[in-house]
């Protein structure tokens, strides 16, 4: 009678197939409720081991303003074997990831988005993250990522550019070096270690 319609459902399992891989996760459960003036989803939940995550989303229709928060958990080995083989047997990534944050987005602006890793430690090519943290700028993106063994990264993204600061603090080269398929000539001395800003 007051022109809201409500949305409650719960799905058991779903399936996400890649090249013939499969990946399993579920239960979901939704409950969302829509107007003249817009969709609210007052509860986006995703349970299961490899991931999970609650998220709330508001979509405005007279301002056509979307707007989300929530968090969402990934772990990192089974999600990329999953996504790209090959990829996750070269970077043996480790730990959850955990992302906490909101985004906006409205017509005739950028989207903006504020993102972090909360949870533990990850791994990734044999190096130790930290920190990682996703936040618009005027112009696009940018992505810091950081460990207490080796430094920190800054990716700033454009439309048309990507603009990379580092700042090393001891960081052993022999993981970076492994990625590669030539190993580190015998005559040089180890353990190798790199200090200083790029």
């Amino acid at each position: 009678t007051d022109g809201t319609a409500r949305l409650a459902a719960r799905i058991a399992a779903i399936a996400a197939v890649r090249q013939d891989r499969r990946l399993v996760v579920g239960p979901l459960e939704v409950a969302a409720s829509a107007s003249e003036q817009g969709v609210d989803v007052e509860r986006l939940e995703l349970d299961g081991e490899v991931a999970s995550g609650e998220i709330t989303l508001s979509a405005g229709l007279p301002d056509r303003r979307l707007a989300a928060r929530g968090r969402v958990e990934i772990e990192l080995a089974p999600a990329l074997e999953w996504f790209e083989p090959d990829l996750a047997a070269l970077l043996r990534p480790s730990g959850r990831l955990v992302l906490s944050g909101s985004g906006e987005a409205s017509a005739g602006s950028l989207p903006t988005v504020a993102v972090e890793h909360v949870g533990g430690p990850l791994r990734a090519a044999g190096y130790d993250i930290t920190r990682l943290r996703l936040d618009s700028t005027p112009t696009g993106l940018r992505v810091d990522v950081g460990g207490g063994e080796w430094g920190e990264v800054a990716v700033d993204l454009a439309r048309d550019q990507a603009v990379v600061r580092a700042r090393f603090a001891d960081a052993a080269i022999g993981p970076a070096v492994a990625l590669a398929t030539a190993p580190l000539p015998s005559w040089l001395p180890g353990p190798l270690t790199v200090s200083g800003t790029l």
